[in-house]
């Protein structure tokens, strides 16, 4: 989630009508659909799951579906329907659990992005890092670009295997490795960034936690590999959209 914000503020910041999906909500359904920054409106909500459910009405009646889908495969048909509506240039997909099998995964991205694997969900995606990996790779296409801030080696090796049989170009990031001139305040964190081609000096994060500062690093990398493939995305709305990004629940605090 948090990556997901870093990335849509900085298309936002490079001029793109940018949506993002993301999952759970915190407080209300709404905030799931945003579009350059703006959740999705109660009428809007209702007139698109209302179209959705029309629709899927119609192919179980047509016994092209056998059932109803998933609550999550509702909100993501909406997600779709909303961003196709508002006429989007990007749109940031949170996947819901694993990758391989989850709703997200019908699109074709510009750039496939996983964040760090760990032991999650280990009912549905398997009980080992690699197993959870090789469902998490399932986003991983051919000719698409694919970062990863993966950590562990084990991890490391199952997205560049997937990769290696796609035939794509991966971009693994170095975790703090790649930051410099890190030092924090009241727990947010300053840094520079050198990574995969992107250099963009004096970042200050809103979001705080230390492991912040590796989501904004894989976050940056994905935006500039985006800028190689010919979008207008500049170092200023790298340094600018990871400086705006806020998540509500990631160590907000509420008071002092």
């Amino acid at each position: 989630g948090s990556t997901c914000a870093m990335l849509a503020a900085i298309l936002e910041r490079a001029g793109y009508r940018t949506a993002l999906y993301s999952s759970p909500h915190l407080v209300r359904v709404n905030e799931r659909f945003r579009v350059n920054g703006q959740e999705i409106s109660d009428r809007d909500f209702a007139a698109g799951f209302t179209a959705v459910h029309q629709a899927v009405e119609r192919l179980i009646e047509a016994r092209v579906l056998p059932y109803h889908p998933s609550f999550f495969e509702y909100l993501t048909a909406v997600a779709f329907q909303h961003f196709a509506s508002a006429a989007v240039d990007f749109a940031v997909l949170e996947v819901g659990m694993g990758g391989r099998l989850d709703a997200t995964n019908v699109t074709d991205a510009s750039v496939a992005v996983i964040t760090n694997v760990d032991l999650d969900h280990q009912e549905f995606l398997g009980n080992t890092r690699t197993a959870i990996a090789a469902e998490k790779a399932g986003v991983i296409k051919p000719g698409r670009r694919v970062v990863s801030g993966c950590e562990h080696p084990e991890v490391r090796e199952v997205v560049r295997q997937k990769c290696r049989e796609a035939g794509v170009e991966l971009i693994e990031t170095l975790g703090l490795q790649s930051a410099s001139n890190l030092f924090h305040l009241d727990g947010r964190y300053s840094f520079d960034l050198q990574a995969a081609g992107c250099n963009v000096t004096g970042i200050t994060l809103k979001m705080a936690g230390r492991f912040q500062v590796k989501n904004a690093l894989t976050a940056a990398t994905a935006a500039a590999r985006l800028g190689q493939a010919g979008f207008n995305i500049a170092p200023e709305a790298i340094r600018e959209g990871l400086q705006a990004a806020q998540w509500p629940g990631r160590l907000e605090i509420i008071q002092h």
